[in-house]
């Protein structure tokens, strides 16, 4: 699934963090970012640190990790059935095996 790249974040974000949050989306809900956050499988406890800091900075954080994921979840949308089954592929490898 190629995206655009993260820039201005809280933290260094690339693809593999993209397919992290995706999964966790599904697995957990939109939303449920303290569970994705926790869920050692997705490796995103040192990235989503939306419980840290004081009440503006969550706020900010959680912003743009709401963005990033809808942003995520369109092109995941817009996707062709044939990229969309290569995802579903490369998804299932890394998550649930």
């Amino acid at each position: 699934m190629s995206t655009k790249p993260v820039t201005n974040w809280f933290s260094e974000w690339s693809q593999p963090e993209d397919d992290s949050l995706v999964a966790g989306i599904y697995k957990h809900g939109f939303g449920n970012w303290k569970a994705i956050r926790s869920d050692q499988e997705l490796g995103l406890a040192d990235k989503l640190s939306i419980d840290e800091g004081d009440a503006a900075q969550r706020t900010a954080l959680t912003a743009k990790v709401v963005r990033r994921a809808e942003y995520l979840l369109k092109v995941v949308r817009e996707m062709d059935d044939e990229e969309e089954e290569r995802v579903n592929i490369v998804f299932y490898i890394n998550f649930f095996i």
